[in-house]
């Protein structure tokens, strides 16, 4: 209760903040740009770690097998030109990018999936260079729900029950809950339905809603992939600089993992040859033959040292309810 009294001059200047720039939008004082080609967003109203990038990565792959040109739009969080003008990352065959200048997420969806993909701090000028480059039938933009000033044709936004939802400071939602009424659909992660709280539900009633489960299909060591339930009985540590990281340690515990310690880095950590040396070290002291990571953190490793078969890279999947009807949904508008 202290905590909100000294917290909330901060949060009702952010709430202001928020809502005069959504106000703005609303009352058209500030400009929608449109595109020609279909734009969909995948976002949330939270601070990271809701899974925003794996279900890009899938419908990226899905709309591209049914003959659809594809680009993949973000602002490059993290890397040393997001600031820049848009530029390209990969146009679908070379990554022409170091994971430093344009981010890990970035990275991890160039190698992902063979689209397009292009960073820039103002998603129209990228989705401009889209246009011009690639003729692009769908333009996603990764984390995009907060950047109105391009068109969508299709808004969709990510909840998870693991998130206090409560505006920042006081919690870490971005935006208020009454935001989530500008959605198209909304998508459930890490977590079900059920176990979101009452405020959340009376803002998406009258949405399209859908569970997304995420899990780990299989692991990428060395030269080798390796199948998911190949972990089980496997001495591990578990290290990663990502949101939500107690979600992916309960994944790796429950197929079986024996997991020994776990080392939490901030989301989006820029990973340094001392850090790598420490975590070989825990390893050896704690008797663990496997180190656990994400491929966020993956991208950023190998860019400092080869990573040998020691580390094991989680490979996520994803899992849409009514994935059909979604799809549809996306389709038609």
């Amino acid at each position: 209760m202290i905590k909100k009294i000294i917290l909330f001059p901060f949060w009702l200047l952010h709430r202001i903040i928020v809502w005069g720039r959504n106000y703005l939008f609303d009352k058209g004082f500030i400009r929608i740009d449109k595109v020609e080609s279909k734009v969909v967003s995948i976002g949330n109203i939270s601070f990271g770690g809701t899974g925003k990038t794996p279900l890009v990565i899938h419908l990226a792959r899905i709309l591209t097998e049914q003959d659809y040109k594809v680009a993949i739009l973000l602002r490059g969080y993290r890397g040393t030109a997001s600031t820049r003008d848009p530029f390209i990352v990969s146009d679908g065959r070379t990554i022409f990018s170091p994971v430093k200048e344009c981010g890990d997420e970035a990275i991890v969806i160039a190698e992902s999936v063979k689209v397009p993909v292009i960073i820039g701090k103002k998603r129209i000028l990228s989705a401009r260079l889209a246009m011009e480059k690639f003729k692009s039938d769908f333009i996603l933009l990764d984390d995009g729900f907060q950047h109105r000033g391009i068109h969508r044709d299709v808004d969709i936004v990510l909840i998870t029950p693991l998130d206090n939802m409560e505006l920042f400071p006081c919690g870490n939602l971005r935006e208020p809950l009454s935001s989530l009424r500008r959605a198209s659909m909304v998508c459930v992660t890490k977590g079900n339905l059920e176990d979101i709280n009452t405020e959340v539900k009376k803002n998406i009633d009258t949405l399209d809603t859908y569970q997304i489960d995420y899990y780990i299909s299989s692991w990428k060591s060395g030269n080798r992939i390796l199948g998911a339930e190949e972990i089980y009985g496997e001495k591990v540590i578990i290290a990663s600089g990502i949101g939500k990281f107690d979600f992916f340690i309960a994944q790796v515990a429950a197929m079986g993992a024996i997991v020994l310690q776990c080392i939490s880095y901030p989301d989006h950590y820029a990973f340094t040859e001392k850090d790598i040396s420490k975590l070989q070290q825990i390893a050896q002291k704690k008797g663990a033959g496997r180190i656990v990571i994400t491929e966020k953190d993956e991208v950023k490793l190998r860019a400092i040292k080869h990573l040998d078969e020691r580390y094991w890279i989680a490979v996520l999947s994803v899992a849409i309810e009514r994935e059909g009807d979604f799809l549809n949904n996306i389709r038609k508008t």
